[in-house]
């Protein structure tokens, strides 16, 4: 009897030790973290994006005809009515009243489709009932065409408000009547909805105690891998075609249309140089005016501008040369993706198929580069730490700009950035058996990174990352530039020839300079040819390219463009911040300190105290601190070189944030090694910064694509969209 209690006691304490161990413990963790994100998304969506339809659940609503003689609606003086509609005949009394019995909580706004309305810009004003003073709010719009943009928040404090309408003199005003206190349908928005999804998968798969901090690459079979790396950048894959179906892009970023001085703007270029291509030559078949030929400067925008508004034809932003059109864009895209298309359809590709194509292979190469990067220079990192590399990599690369705008400015871009993470993905693959050098994946790898040549060329000095990368093969295991290793010399080589030499005879050929790619012949908004600003000014644009803080507001879309002034004048497109405010995970390149050559075997092997020869030092040399410096000194050179030649613009970011994305991920593999190594609680706070800075990352970079005024601002090109996803912050005022 004793023995079968004692034999009960252990089985108990066997399973209370069972119950509280790591494992179990972190899966009830997890489990429990599923259902409190479950939970919490519920909520979210049922009384925080819906309260407005638990606000006006019991409304009496009550709908008011402009044209109803007995109605608490008043027009103003400067409003004229017309039909079913109401113009504008003195802005200063441009408005509706509205004097109600009762607090008024929410308006909608009657209307009707009309040509050209798509934004009417108006404010709504409260007067209390102690005073006679409008208090007014600032500037909104709505659609007539999109019932989402057609409720306004007044907030149930006021019964008499205003609705004062900021269109010019003339402007139609396509309302014709108000409901007052309307009832708000309950609604559930797919995307919301995959947003919430994506942070708690997120939240709970990569929290500070998550199981894959303990799960390392080595202990995960390849299957595996492919099955949890695969994942992530499928999400990735959506996410970015999402962004681009947002953006409306497929059907905006097409044709030609007036633009600046007069010119004409075409996003066509690629197109056409496509077709001067198949025709046989290296200008482009666009007509040349023979005023702008006779000019003396060309270049100068405002001559040029005086000529272009008086009726000759002048194209914006093409390169003119000896009386010729030539585009200075790289011409790789074009044999790539524009001249097959013309020759398989005879139509013109539109550029946002491109870009998206580039954005979607390069994120496809961004998660095998940081898998091989975690493999070479990642001393065995957690599956974890790796996921967070790839979201690193894809939220502070600049893809989300590139695939939002995907204008023919981005075509090179976007190949350049598919090039070079394909390129350094194919030279680390082709090290993956340390005894031999992969000829195909080096001559892939450097046939990749030759081809940034003939697309933006920024991006060909990712060359110089042969060097880290391919330093033991040369110093230690002597299968490069060896006499056993000539075959994979020649093939990690011979691609800068077979792709150099093409574009420097293409250049040549148009410009008589192996080296001029033409883009300081363009008919830009400012004389590139004679242009030269001191270096010592390009300071302020580094500061706004690196520091400049965002400008958060308090209400939809939360992300505002900021305020960039230079004293000495350079071009400035708008933007929303720094990189450090767009991707604040880029701060971890301050903990380089923590990077060791942690190679035991190494050390071992060489001992400098007794062996002093060069090929001693060399091959002891700190690969990752090599590695990193390098990424550092290239992304810093492209900084300083764009903003001396072009100023400052938002797109310019994917130049050299591929390079910091980088060096902030060789960081975090060695950081977390560190981390652990010395205490939990530090692996706990960096994980918990890394998940506050990836979160903050994506919820700016989603909400400053719906920034008012930014390029391709979708509140002018695609305001359905604009306004469907507004409407899910109707509760706000």
């Amino acid at each position: 009897m004793r023995d079968r209690v004692l034999c009960g006691r252990n089985r108990l304490n066997r399973k209370i030790q069972s119950f509280f161990s790591e494992k179990s413990y972190s899966k009830r963790n997890r489990n429990l973290l599923v259902i409190i994100c479950l939970g919490c998304t519920l909520l979210l969506e049922t009384f925080v994006f819906n309260l407005p339809f638990w606000q006006t659940l019991n409304a009496q609503e009550t709908t008011y005809s402009i044209n109803q003689a007995t109605s608490p609606l008043s027009v103003g003086t400067g409003l004229s009515k017309q039909g079913n509609n109401l113009i504008i005949s003195n802005t200063d009394e441009a408005y509706i009243d509205i004097h109600q019995q009762q607090n008024v909580k929410y308006l909608q706004l009657q209307s009707h489709r009309y040509p050209n309305s798509d934004n009417i810009a108006y404010t709504v004003s409260i007067q209390f009932d102690a005073g006679e003073q409008w208090h007014e709010g600032s500037s909104r719009t709505f659609s007539p065409a999109i019932k989402h943009s057609q409720y306004v928040n007044i907030g149930g404090t006021a019964s008499s408000i205003r609705l004062r309408f900021t269109a010019a003199k003339g402007s139609v005003i396509p309302i014709t009547g108000i409901t007052i206190n309307p009832r708000i349908s309950f609604h559930v928005s797919l995307i919301r909805l995959l947003i919430e999804l994506f942070l708690i998968l997120f939240i709970v798969f990569l929290g500070p105690k998550s199981l894959l901090y303990h799960k390392h690459l080595s202990s995960i079979s390849q299957h595996k891998q492919k099955i949890i790396f695969g994942c992530i950048t499928i999400i990735f894959l959506i996410i970015w075609a999402g962004v681009c179906w947002l953006s409306s892009s497929m059907r905006y970023w097409t044709g030609s249309h007036p633009g600046l001085g007069g010119h004409i703007a075409s996003f066509d270029q690629y197109d056409d140089l496509a077709k001067a291509l198949l025709h046989g030559h290296l200008s482009l078949d666009l007509p040349v005016d023979q005023q702008l030929k006779s000019m003396h400067n060309p270049y100068d925008y405002t001559a040029r501008s005086r000529i272009a508004e008086n009726g000759a034809t002048i194209y914006f932003d093409y390169a003119f040369y000896n009386g010729k059109y030539y585009s200075y864009f790289g011409v790789v895209p074009a044999l790539l993706f524009f001249v097959p298309f013309r020759l398989l359809t005879g139509m013109a590709l539109p550029t946002a198929y491109a870009v998206l194509f580039c954005c979607l292979a390069a994120t496809i190469f961004t998660t095998i580069l940081t898998v091989e990067l975690s493999k070479h220079y990642g001393n065995n990192p957690s599956i974890g730490c790796v996921l967070f590399a790839i979201i690193i990599f894809n939220l502070g690369s600049g893809i989300a700009y590139q695939a939002f705008t995907p204008s023919f400015y981005c075509v090179p871009q976007a190949a350049s950035y598919m090039f070079t993470v394909a390129g350094l993905s194919f030279w680390l693959l082709s090290k993956n058996n340390k005894s031999v050098i992969s000829s195909l994946y080096a001559f892939l790898g450097t046939f990749c990174i030759a081809l940034n040549l003939g697309c933006r060329p920024q991006f060909i000095l990712s060359i110089l990352l042969a060097v880290p990368i391919f330093w033991d093969s040369v110093f230690k295991h002597r299968t490069l530039f060896s006499r056993k290793g000539i075959v994979p010399t020649v093939a990690i080589c011979s691609p800068i020839f077979l792709i150099f030499i093409p574009l420097f005879l293409y250049n040549y050929f148009r410009f008589g300079n192996i080296l001029d790619f033409g883009s300081n012949y363009n008919l830009t908004g400012f004389d590139m040819t004679n242009s030269n600003q001191p270096i010592l000014s390009v300071l302020p644009l580094v500061f706004y390219y690196l520091f400049q803080p965002g400008s958060i507001i308090g209400h939809f879309p939360f992300v505002s463009l900021t305020n960039i002034p230079v004293l000495t004048w350079f071009p400035i497109e708008p933007s929303v911040g720094g990189i450090f405010m767009i991707a604040p995970f880029f701060l971890l390149i301050i903990f380089m300190h923590w990077i060791r050559n942690r190679d035991v075997s190494l050390q071992q092997s060489i001992n400098i105290k007794t062996n002093n020869s060069i090929l001693a030092i060399l091959q002891n040399i700190n690969i990752k601190k090599l590695f990193t410096y390098i990424l550092l000194i290239i992304g810093g050179f492209i900084l300083v070189a764009d903003a001396k030649i072009a100023g400052y613009a938002w797109r310019y970011n994917t130049d050299f944030c591929w390079a910091l994305c980088i060096a902030t991920m060789l960081v975090l593999f060695q950081t977390e090694t560190m981390t652990q190594a010395s205490a939990q609680k530090q692996s706990s706070l960096l994980r918990v910064l890394l998940i506050a800075s990836v979160t903050f990352s994506f919820l700016y970079q989603f909400f400053a694509l719906f920034t008012i005024n930014r390029y391709g601002s979708l509140i002018d090109i695609s305001p359905s969209h604009y306004y469907a996803v507004a409407n899910w912050f109707l509760f706000l005022l």
